[in-house]
């Protein structure tokens, strides 16, 4: 498993009314800053958001795996659908021995039975091991940005309050990381998707 192009982290956290996932658009060739502009937030469906993070190749072979699958299925696939689409793309690639190198969050707004909103934010990592929590990052992130993340009430936030939080994270990532570069992206979904 070489790596050649890579992404650096990602932040994502839920907060009062949906979700932000924010992340960089630099592409690393080792150490040197080879690219400026990727675009790692990616549309799926109508009410679902997804960053990667790790070898762009293996991103952009998965992106299109899963638009393959969304253009086959006559259904809106929801939020934990993708998720678990997701999880077992990455869990059978490892299987055979051919792994993704790439880590992927998943963010958005799951309508249950009873037309409550639920917002589903959760992350598989290259081996297909996933799971859920309120604020996930990657990369150096988990070091640098979730501590600040975690030592904030995110909860309570309001989306403007919310995008500024994603923009420092991203900030103190950019200080700290050789990889990371001050371009970002910040993608939302909430109720006004």
């Amino acid at each position: 498993m070489r790596n050649f192009v890579i992404s650096s982290g990602y932040i994502s956290f839920k907060f009062k009314n949906g979700i932000v996932i924010a992340c960089d658009t630099q592409g690393s060739y080792g150490s040197l800053a080879k690219y400026n502009d990727i675009r790692r937030l990616i549309k799926l469906g109508s009410n679902t958001l997804c960053c990667f993070s790790g070898e762009v190749s293996d991103t952009q072979s998965l992106i299109n795996r899963l638009k393959m699958i969304i253009e086959e299925d006559n259904q809106e696939i929801t939020p934990s659908g993708f998720h678990r689409i997701t999880q077992r793309i990455l869990y059978t690639a490892r299987s055979k021995m051919e792994p993704y190198n790439t880590n992927v969050v998943i963010g958005g707004i799951q309508q249950q039975e009873n037309n409550i909103k639920d917002f589903i934010l959760s992350n598989v990592n290259h081996l297909g091991n996933s799971y859920s929590s309120n604020s996930i990052s990657s990369g150096l992130g988990n070091f640098i940005a979730l501590p600040f993340l975690r030592s904030v009430s995110l909860e309570n936030l309001e989306r403007e309050d919310a995008i500024k939080i994603a923009e420092e994270s991203l900030r103190i990532m950019c200080y700290r990381s050789t990889r990371n570069s001050n371009r970002i992206q910040v993608g939302i979904v909430d109720e006004m998707v």
